[in-house]
């Protein structure tokens, strides 16, 4: 086992439609940041180790942003991993310091994007989405549809074939999350919508309406995760802060491609604008700088996974989009911390498209047995 992880001070910027503000990123950054800083009592000095996360922007993009906070010669790895890119630079930030080899650390995540559709960057290098469009033409066909609302949605379809779904139950996710966005300051849109709205705005492909899908967004975010040390030493007051009791990542396996699943073969939003940081230190870091643990995050566990061959093979839509990357992940954090989705209180999940929600939900354990197939 390593150190425990605790997650001191968080910081985020609003949300913004792309072209309809003039901060830049590195104003995104900054604000973040500093606001993350601040809530963890910490100074740009006390970082160590930095992660940042964003997809669209030049290299080194985490440097000149960081750059204009502070010039203290510390290692900057910028993070590139489409929508688990926030999330993978906090799951590097964690592992430095619960393997010790950090006691402070922080972890940022951001977009600056283009207003309108997005498009490749370099159209004349490989798709890194071409397997996953490969094994949706062969599962669904192509439409003239954007193809990340094609993919989730194709999912979507499978699902209602499969158990039973209604759009109705997809709408009702959507409502759901519009219903939280009023009361956030932060969200890009904060309008309320009845059910009826959201099942009759504009078909972006079947059975998800324009209401149910993701809108590009610039924005920031930040966390500052230390050591239970750290928060010892600084006198921090350890029930201010929260423990990372687990964290994993995964990638798709064969499986993903091959299940015959479109819940299988992406798991990814690609229309978001953004910022994330964080501040991650080890429990001796926390001791020496005498700052109050009950004030520090302790990460118990964090974990990430990629695709296998089943998600390519299973001949699942759902798989094609990650259900089998999600349930992975889920699965290793909880047999690594000892919890069960019943201890689960909060849940933040890729909510990109209202299908992804239900799917994601399964993933994750918290609809209890696996849905039974409709005969």
């Amino acid at each position: 086992m390593g150190r425990k992880v605790y997650v001191i001070g968080v910081g985020m910027t609003k949300f913004e439609k792309p072209g309809k503000h003039d901060a830049s990123y590195v104003d995104l950054v900054r604000e973040s940041v500093t606001d993350a800083l601040s809530d963890a009592k910490v100074s740009y000095d006390d970082i160590k180790h930095a992660f940042v996360g964003y997809v669209y922007g030049d290299s080194t993009s985490g440097q000149k942003a960081l750059y204009e906070i502070g010039l203290t010669g510390i290692p900057i790895q910028n993070v590139n991993n489409n929508c688990s890119t926030g999330s993978s630079a906090l799951y590097l930030g964690c592992k430095f310091v619960e393997s010790g080899l950090s006691d402070c650390v922080l972890a940022v995540g951001f977009e600056k994007m283009q207003p309108g559709s997005l498009g490749l960057v370099f159209p004349d290098q490989p798709n890194p989405l071409e397997k996953h469009i490969e094994v949706m033409g062969e599962l669904e066909g192509i439409a003239a549809a954007p193809f990340a609302a094609q993919l989730f949605g194709n999912a979507g379809r499978e699902h209602m074939k499969l158990y039973g779904t209604t759009k109705t139950h997809l709408a009702k996710i959507a409502h759901k999350n519009h219903l939280h966005s009023v009361n956030n300051p932060k969200s890009q849109f904060r309008d309320e919508y009845s059910l009826e709205q959201i099942l009759k705005s504009p078909v972006v492909h079947e059975p998800l309406t324009k209401l149910q899908c993701c809108p590009t967004s610039d924005g920031s975010a930040a966390v500052v995760i230390v050591s239970e040390d750290f928060l010892v030493k600084r006198g921090l007051v350890k029930s201010n802060a929260v423990e990372v009791l687990g964290i994993e990542m995964c990638t798709d396996t064969k499986s993903s491609f091959s299940s015959g699943s479109m819940r299988d073969v992406l798991q990814c939003c690609p229309t978001s604008d953004g910022s994330a940081a964080v501040v991650i230190v080890s429990e001796d870091f926390l001791v020496k700088r005498g700052l109050v643990k009950s004030n520090a995050v302790e990460v118990l566990g964090i974990e990430m996974c990629t695709d296998t061959k089943s998600s390519f093979s299973s001949g699942s839509m759902r798989d094609v989009v990650g259900y089998s990357m999600s349930k992975a992940a889920a699965n290793a954090v909880f047999s690594k911390t000892g919890k069960t989705p019943s201890d689960v209180q909060v849940v933040e999940l890729h909510d990109c498209f209202s299908a992804n929600e239900l799917i994601t939900y399964e993933a994750l354990g918290l609809t209890g047995l696996p849905p039974r197939p409709r005969k």
